[in-house]
């Protein structure tokens, strides 16, 4: 059985200004239909999961693992952001073990 939870009422990855924070690219692949979301350009996996403050607002998260830019890879292990509904910008947190740069 799959279950499909259906979350916020926007999609953070169609906004003009949303852009892989590796590489800056705004091609994205959804490799359906449980394959997860990843950049075109630097293979970096997209997560995008909702909050507890309802609809208006997601997390995403970007891993490095399986990222073709090795310099990246080996300086941070994800970058995180939280997106509201009415955002027009975003800022990246970028993590490493117990590590956060503001980006």
């Amino acid at each position: 059985m799959i279950s499909i939870h259906l979350m916020g009422c926007f999609n953070p990855i169609i906004r003009p200004f949303f852009k892989c924070p590796v590489c800056g690219s705004q091609r994205f692949t959804y490799l359906a239909p449980f394959g997860g979301l990843w950049c075109d350009k630097c293979n970096a996996q997209i997560e995008v999961m909702e909050t507890c403050d309802g609809p208006s607002k997601v997390c995403v998260r970007v891993y490095s693992k399986h990222c073709h830019r090795k310099e990246w890879r080996e300086a941070f292990e994800r970058a995180s952001t939280v997106i509201w509904e009415d955002d027009d910008e975003i800022r990246w947190m970028k993590i490493r073990g117990s590590e956060v740069i503001y980006d």
